[in-house]
């Protein structure tokens, strides 16, 4: 069987991958890997508009093509997220009680189009494969391509829904009434868990302990805002943003 080589075309001039990300924000399931850090990340990807879901092993399947060399080594197929608890398929380990936010262990996307960086020289590439979906990559690219809206002109838009955005099996306490922070901690058992630790210590349990805090407050805007703000203030050779409609 002969491999198929993906249809590829580089886009002159060169985008912005965040400009590109923030226009298309509002197509299904994007997936953003940002190297907002040039320096120290190579390439950046933005894909969106899966062909198929995967959410058991058993649903990943060998896809029937090549990878062209010289150019950005992800140039479409299967991404997403490969979460801690996938452990659980391997090692017997007690699950923990609660399951605040419910996110699935496997939740991966087959992508028949991606838009590619290579951020060493500049340039970027608009990559397509073919596959079952009826209307083609090729056409859903070139309706996207032209798009007359700039990432300036189209506002992200977000609907908040409560019962999806609040964990139900969090204990909130009030921690700055003016900001509308909560904590998962009231101040009094924050104190009692740092003796606790102190008390282990000495007794020779452990030596070190990460006792942390989660601090909630109810999100306005679109999250991929959010998102751009912390790609800023804290560049990172490997970011990620990755919108799945429930989560």
């Amino acid at each position: 069987m002969s491999l198929v080589e993906p249809i590829v075309e580089e886009l002159i001039p060169c985008p912005d991958p965040w400009d590109v990300a923030r226009k298309l924000a509002h197509l299904p399931h994007m997936l953003f890997l940002d190297s907002s850090d040039r320096e120290r990340g190579r390439y950046s990807y933005v894909m969106a508009d899966p062909v198929a879901r995967v959410s058991h092993w058993s649903q990943l399947k060998p896809i029937r093509g090549m990878t062209l060399s010289g150019l950005p080594p992800f140039q479409g197929g299967y991404a997403g997220l490969f979460g801690y608890g996938l452990l659980h398929e391997f090692e017997r380990i007690t699950r923990p009680q609660h399951d605040e936010f419910r996110v699935p262990e496997l939740c991966v996307n087959r992508y028949d189009w991606v838009i590619a960086w290579d951020h060493s020289q500049n340039r970027a590439w608009k990559f397509s494969r073919e596959s079952d979906n009826s209307r083609g990559p090729a056409s859903r690219l070139l309706s996207l391509a032209g798009s007359s809206e700039t990432s300036s002109q189209r506002r992200l838009k977000y609907e908040r829904d409560e019962q999806k955005c609040t964990p139900t099996s969090l204990v909130s306490a009030d921690f700055d009434s003016r900001l509308n922070i909560s904590s998962n901690f009231s101040r009094d058992k924050y104190l009692s868990a740092v003796q606790r630790v102190i008390d282990y210590i000495h007794a020779g349990d452990c030596f070190q302990v990460n006792l942390s805090q989660r601090l909630t407050t109810p999100l306005t805007e679109h999250p991929l805002e959010l998102y751009g703000r912390l790609r800023e203030v804290s560049p990172s050779p490997y970011g990620c943003y990755f919108d799945l409609g429930e989560f």
